[in-house]
């Protein structure tokens, strides 16, 4: 039999995250990548993350590591037009420094609030990363018009 792809499409994502120690979503990812399931996890900022976790009791710092952990399991991450602080800081923490002393850090000069409609700043699975107007959303629309798609699950491309 041909091998499908499979995909968990999560929308609002911060509505559903949980810290379970047995099926919270760090252990979720790895168990979906060990079947080869991509997972789309979509939220509006990490600050929504953190909020969500938070009023399920966690801690401070569980939050964190919980976060940090998702971020670490995600190999593709797109980050789209944001107010939101903490998501700007994870950015720069996960982009190159200037390449001369006394340039202004890409964030600075281009920040996430900033961003057309559509524009994201992408990190491959590879190491490419960059700013660009929809990176690789078609890859993603040929994942959801794939056959083994049901018919009620819509892309606009």
């Amino acid at each position: 039999t041909e091998a499908r792809p499979l995909a968990y499409i999560c929308d609002e994502f911060h509505r559903y995250i949980t810290a379970d120690e047995d099926s919270g979503e760090q252990n979720f990812l790895d168990r979906c990548r060990a079947f080869g399931v991509s997972c789309v996890l979509a939220t509006q900022s990490i600050a929504a993350l953190k909020t969500a976790l938070l009023q399920q009791e966690c801690s401070a710092h569980q939050a964190e590591v919980v976060i940090q952990s998702i971020l670490n399991n995600t190999a593709t991450k797109y980050f789209l037009r944001t107010t939101d602080l903490e998501t700007r800081s994870q950015l720069r923490s996960m982009l190159p420094e200037p390449p001369r002393a006394g340039m202004r850090h890409v964030i600075e000069a281009r920040p996430p609030v900033t961003l057309a409609t559509g524009e994201a700043y992408y990190f491959f699975p590879d190491g490419t990363a960059g700013r660009s107007l929809s990176p690789a959303s078609k890859e993603i629309c040929d994942l959801l018009a794939h056959p083994s798609v049901p018919d009620d699950v819509n892309c606009t491309c």
